[in-house]
């Protein structure tokens, strides 16, 4: 038995500034006017790729394609309910910079959160990812936004000095394949985190990751990943492997178990993702300038981020989420804080999207 978003596939899902449009098609909420295909990753504004059959993508609430917009829970501009923020990262070598910018802005997310004048104050977690996955400060929520800080400080550190790590430092297997374990990262978050109630809390995911995933026994979820391309246990690349190197590594849980799991606990899931990704095509510490010398720019990184995953809704989409491009934050084109600010807003005291039970 499983959950599913009710209208997906048919009917739209999409989210607007300011009110209600509908679309023919999939689409999901992103910082500006998304127009086009799905299925085109360079569709709609470098800050909000993908949208869907011409429907508009911007800041606003869940609206399922009947004409019915989004669903006030009461307060509007005076909203007044908790917010509970956990952080899931990929703290893997390539996401020193994009980790850098989150331990830099996220005092603005707090700030903004602060001034709302809350029921009780914020509260933020941290799940970090490689190939394995850490649930830190055993699931409860940090002090403060320092106390969180100082631990996303800590994993930036530790990436600079080991780029080939593995999430939970005790493991000296090294980290040097291409995809990540995003699904287990997520679904732990849902689980895992000490939430507060669903009926008074906005429970919400900000993830962020340079790379396709793991699903269970599919090596990798990109398309042109070298993973895919040889069978368990080897991989293409362009340098010297050691023994442990591009194994395959699968998933304790399946794409659509995992959005499940953030949509029993009524978690709004946003994304920082990249859209191309895999081997640098000259070697490690060779990467594009807009990658980062880690990442390269040939594979198609961005099902199930931006778009559909083997004709399965986003993550985004199927939790009324966001999602943005990561490479846009890389290279300045647009900031953390304010789109985090902007959809933490935006589902403030909006009823989350509705489900069946199939």
């Amino acid at each position: 038995m499983g959950l599913r978003l009710i209208g997906l596939g048919t009917a739209v899902a999409v989210l607007v500034l300011g009110g209600c449009e509908s679309g023919d098609d999939e689409g999901y909420r992103g910082g500006g006017t998304a127009t086009g295909n799905m299925g085109n990753i360079n569709d709609g504004p470098a800050s909000a790729i993908g949208g869907g059959g011409g429907g508009t993508a911007g800041m606003g609430g869940f609206q399922d394609g009947t004409g019915g917009g989004p669903v006030d829970l009461g307060g509007g501009d005076n909203c007044n309910q908790d917010v509970d923020v956990v952080f899931v990262i990929d703290v893997s070598g390539s996401m020193i910079a994009p980790l850098t910018t989150l331990e830099n802005e996220v005092g603005q997310v707090d700030a903004a959160l602060q001034a709302k004048n809350l029921p009780s104050p914020p509260q933020y977690g941290l799940v970090i990812f490689v190939d394995d996955v850490v649930v830190t400060n055993g699931g409860q929520p940090y002090a403060d936004i320092g106390a969180l800080k100082a631990a996303v400080n800590a994993e930036i550190m530790m990436a600079n000095t080991q780029a080939f790590r593995q999430a939970d430092r005790a493991i000296a297997e090294r980290n040097a394949s291409w995809p990540e374990n995003t699904l287990d990262g997520l679904h732990a978050a849902a689980t895992q985190f000490a939430w507060r109630p669903a009926a008074t809390t906005l429970r919400t995911v900000i993830h962020f990751t340079d790379a396709s995933f793991w699903n269970v026994g599919d090596v990798s979820s990109a398309e042109g990943d070298p993973m895919n391309l040889e069978p368990p246990g080897g991989c293409s690349v362009t340098y010297t492997a050691q023994p442990g190197d591009c194994t395959m590594v699968r998933s304790a849980h399946s794409y659509m178990e995992t959005i499940d799991a953030l949509r029993a606990a009524s978690i709004w899931t946003n994304t920082f993702s990249a859209l191309t990704g895999g081997p640098p095509p000259n070697g490690y510490a060779n990467g594009p300038a807009s990658h980062g010398p880690y990442r390269g720019e040939l594979v198609d990184v961005s099902f199930g981020f931006h778009k559909p995953y083997n004709g399965m809704p986003s993550i985004a989409n199927s939790t009324g989420g966001l999602a943005w491009n990561i490479d846009d934050v890389f290279d300045g084109v647009i900031s953390l804080a304010t789109p985090i600010n902007d959809a933490i807003a935006d589902a403030q005291c909006m009823e989350y999207p509705p489900i069946v039970v199939e």
